[in-house]
């Protein structure tokens, strides 16, 4: 029966349908399954580029705050240190006699030097806080980059 459908589309100029609606429709749903199969494995992929970019948000977002928690530990233990020098020197300006002038100037020296390292200190912490972002971020950025890339390649 093909072979007569052809004949007879190719001798009367294509006015009979080259194809039969039987083989038409047997294209159709061939094309159609095969969209559908496509569509399945462009979610699949999609939802998989999904869990990876929320993952590494998440490492993101705990490697950022394990900085800053360094960060603030490190600048506590220093303020607590000069603290507790800047209270011993103010103690004993406190406890000096007005007489000893020259020992006093020398308290109150020592007492601005420790509020100068004190500040130091944090900027250190936070530089140190910092730079571990820095860091972290091209990381999570090359995933991010390569997850979008990733959908696109499978969505196109």
């Amino acid at each position: 029966m093909g072979m007569i459908r052809k004949t007879l589309s190719i001798s009367t100029f294509g006015l009979v349908s080259f194809r039969s609606t039987k083989e038409q429709l047997q294209r159709a749903e061939r094309a159609c399954s095969d969209a559908e199969r496509a569509l399945e494995r462009e979610h699949a992929a999609r939802v998989s580029a999904e869990s990876r970019v929320s993952a590494a948000e998440r490492r993101l977002e705990r490697a950022t705050d394990a900085a800053q928690h360094a960060a603030e530990r490190l600048g506590r233990a220093k303020a607590k240190r000069s603290n507790r020098r800047a209270e011993r020197v103010q103690s004993l300006l406190e406890n000096v006699e007005p007489a000893s002038k020259r020992a006093r100037a020398v308290a109150k020296k020592s007492a601005r030097h420790a509020r100068r390292n004190a500040k130091r200190t944090l900027l250190q912490a936070q530089d140190v806080a910092r730079s571990t972002k820095e860091a972290v971020s091209p990381q999570i950025e090359r995933a991010v980059a390569r997850a979008s890339d990733a959908i696109d390649h499978v969505s196109s």
